[in-house]
């Protein structure tokens, strides 16, 4: 998500701005960088509709649609910016590209397997992605 002026401000300012409690950990990683970007209202894109889909998890059982398949879609609807996911290929490239956000004062936000992220309470336990933000 790039900030429609290109100012930088330091997320870790923004986060009393974001309903975490309220969110999955990747809607809430978009918040803060929708309140970097200087939308006013961080609250509602992710509030003007519950929602709880199902689809397909490992084994086949259900699970949420978490973040919805559609947030692209609504973010671009109700606040004029979007997500663009973005499958890592060569870890290499993929750092490459982020020093260069970082070195336009966009943050990055990263999504990756939480069994493999020592930081968490789901490593070596549990499979799903989580979201966090970069900055620098």
């Amino acid at each position: 998500m790039k900030a429609r002026n290109g100012a930088f401000a330091d997320c870790a300012a923004l986060l009393g701005r974001v309903d975490s409690a309220d969110l999955d950990c990747v809607c809430d990683n978009v918040a803060l960088l929708l309140a970097h970007a200087g939308v006013a209202d961080v609250r509602t894109p992710f509030a003007l509709d519950w929602r709880f889909d199902l689809v397909e998890g490992r084994g086949g059982r259900p699970r949420l649609d978490l973040p919805p398949a559609s947030l692209p879609e609504l973010l671009a609807e109700r606040t004029g910016f979007t997500l663009e996911w973005r499958p890592v290929g060569a870890l290499d490239e993929a750092v490459a590209e982020w020093r260069e956000a970082l070195g336009r004062g966009e943050p990055v936000l990263v999504v990756g397997d939480a069994f493999d992220l020592p930081w968490v309470p789901y490593h070596g336990r549990k499979h799903l992605d989580h979201g966090f933000v970069v900055e620098g």
